[in-house]
């Protein structure tokens, strides 16, 4: 199948980023979007963590690192494999944010 478009990434919270993208468009039968290929790692790690995922066209990663850079890698699967990825775009997850408690107070 081709490559997903408008793949792009938003964070929802310090430990999860959701994920947009339009459905590649689709000729005929042998190239049905059977599923999606997720390819993400943090911005300074060489290692690629790899998720695949029914057809959809949003995704919420969670479990992330908060005030953390990922980028992201999308292809579709077809029954004739994994499409090309598309191109890396990065999102980031934002810092905790610390809330004053009564026990700070003390």
């Amino acid at each position: 199948p081709s490559q997903p478009t408008d793949f792009k990434g938003e964070a929802k919270s310090e430990t999860s980023i959701l994920l947009s993208w339009n459905a590649p468009a689709q000729t005929g039968l042998e190239n049905q979007v059977t599923g999606y290929e997720l390819m993400y790692r943090k911005k300074d790690d060489k290692e690629e963590k790899r998720i695949s995922f029914e057809p959809t066209t949003t995704y919420l990663l969670k479990e992330l690192k908060p005030f953390t850079t990922y980028t992201f890698r999308l292809a579709a699967r077809s029954k004739h494999g994994v499409g090309a990825y598309t191109s890396d775009i990065s999102a980031e997850t934002p810092q905790t944010r610390r809330c004053s408690s009564l026990s700070d107070q003390v």
